[in-house]
């Protein structure tokens, strides 16, 4: 082995330590887990676990309700990541795209934590916009503890994601192209549709996989902004292991939400990657 070669495995030995004796270790202790079931003093094999989850209404109604929050969020996220994306990109050299990309930088390294309280300021019952509507003398509503509120902030919390996913594609974009498709006639729009989009759907792609991993497992910004009203299913996977202490069930779901997080970004990626290609 050439010494190069050995560099790059000494180097990487931490990471691959890492991932497989760890992250790996983990998945599969929960995949063991998730098929067991307490007899007596002992534990038996069985499909008991996965049974329930899919019999039961109410963990169907989580699962639902997690998958359609989810995929709502980040669309909303690459709606308005994407034109942001797209300011900074065309503005990089001028002080607002550098502004921008501050503000953005800044809100993706701020706390989750600190955004979604942030929100429960602004939306509570005694918040600033039911506080400014009061002042109007308009009727004031309840605008947090529903589900458009937890839509509200984890789009808040995945478009910086999907805006830094999205930068590099609209970068490489070589400016001649756009430059001789408005030299032959065509319009802003004819342009966009025709050359820029084209060219930055793998971003696009990118950013939707990303964006709906996260949005699936979100735990925090549902616990607080949900208020108990709305949940999704990372909150019902901590309640069955820590309040009600059922590591068997909990197991089921959390490998019933990954396989279908996979699969439905499996899809989704050879969906685009298709669309792209036509």
């Amino acid at each position: 082995m050439r010494r190069g070669s050995l560099s790059l495995v000494l180097l990487l030995t931490p990471v691959i330590v890492l991932i497989f004796g760890f992250y790996l270790s983990s998945l599969f202790s929960i995949l063991v887990v998730s098929f067991l079931q307490p007899v007596g003093a002992g534990e038996v094999l069985t499909l008991a676990n996965y049974l329930e989850f899919f019999s039961q209404p109410a963990y169907l109604h989580f699962f639902q309700s997690t998958l359609r929050i989810a995929l709502v969020s980040t669309l909303l996220a690459i709606v308005l990541g994407y034109p942001l994306a797209y300011y900074v990109v065309a503005n990089r050299v001028n002080r607002m795209g550098k502004l921008v990309l501050s503000l953005v930088i800044i809100m993706f390294m701020t706390s989750p934590i600190v955004k979604v309280y942030a929100w429960t300021v602004v939306l509570g019952r005694f918040g600033l916009l039911n506080t400014v509507l009061s002042s109007l003398g308009l009727p004031t509503h309840d605008m947090i503890y529903n589900e458009p509120a937890v839509i509200l902030g984890l789009t808040h919390f995945l478009t910086p994601f999907a805006i830094l996913l999205l930068l590099g594609p609209l970068r490489d974009i070589d400016p001649s192209l756009v430059e001789a498709a408005k030299g032959l006639g065509a319009s802003e729009t004819r342009t966009f549709m025709r050359i820029t989009l084209p060219l930055s759907l793998h971003g696009v792609v990118s950013a939707l996989l990303l964006c709906y991993s996260l949005g699936v497992s979100a735990f925090v910004i549902p616990m607080v902004l949900g208020g108990g009203r709305v949940s999704m299913m990372a909150n019902l996977i901590y309640d069955r292991y820590v309040e009600t202490f059922n590591p068997y069930i909990a197991s089921a779901m959390t490998v019933v939400l990954l396989g279908v997080a996979l699969g439905s970004a499996y899809v989704l990626n050879r969906v685009l990657i298709r669309w792209v290609r036509i």
